[in-house]
């Protein structure tokens, strides 16, 4: 899906989305708005608009998941077609992106929160070995555990970049993630239609 810079400022100007630009970089994070949200105002730029990283240039960076709706949220009929389940983890989303050769972790809307800056520091602290490792041409994602983000689940002490998905940046399409598990991360765990019930 092609999106230019002009068609997010538009959704920009209208306050359906937000953007943020990077403190040392040119590149830019849009998220979209409660407004939106809570208008249902769900078009495909909006829906991808959940992390989306772009350079000045219009090339897209990372490519987050998309908006995802919870069941209240969906008046269509549910689609039938095959599915996967994984697990639902508890922590911050986090969007693994390059500057030049270097790769750095940012949260759902912003490149210097919290959650941002501790991701990037277990990135380069304890997952260092992944890093040569890592393809350019995809966006991996993570759910960002640590011990001062809790909000429901305790891991207690862990401190985690579990891997999510992998998703390539140019096509969208998600890749599967047990061909990743070299990389060093954990993975997000999934279940076998046999141990929905477990």
């Amino acid at each position: 899906m092609k999106i230019t810079l002009s068609d997010l400022k538009e959704l920009i100007d209208k306050g359906l989305i937000t953007s943020r630009t990077h403190p040392k970089s040119e590149l830019i994070i849009y998220n979209y708005t409660a407004k939106a949200q809570y208008n249902k105002l769900w078009t495909k730029e909006i829906r991808q608009c959940r992390g989306l990283i772009c350079n000045f240039d219009e090339e897209i960076i990372a490519r987050p998941f998309e908006k995802f709706f919870n069941l209240e949220e969906y008046d269509q009929p549910l689609p039938e077609e095959t599915f996967e389940v994984f697990e639902k983890l508890d922590g911050s989303m986090g969007i693994l992106y390059f500057i030049e050769d270097t790769p750095y972790i940012a949260s759902r809307g912003s490149f210097d929160s919290p959650q941002a800056i501790k991701g990037s520091s277990m990135l380069h602290e304890q997952y260092k070995e992944a890093i040569p490792l890592l393809n350019k041409e995809k966006t991996y994602l993570f759910e960002i555990i640590y011990p001062e983000n809790k909000f429901v689940v305790d891991y207690e002490k862990l401190n985690a970049l579990t891997l999510l998905a992998v998703i390539d940046t140019k096509t969208g399409n998600e890749e599967a993630i047990e061909e990743y598990n070299n990389l060093g991360f954990p993975i997000v765990q999934k279940f076998k239609p046999s141990n929905l019930n477990d």
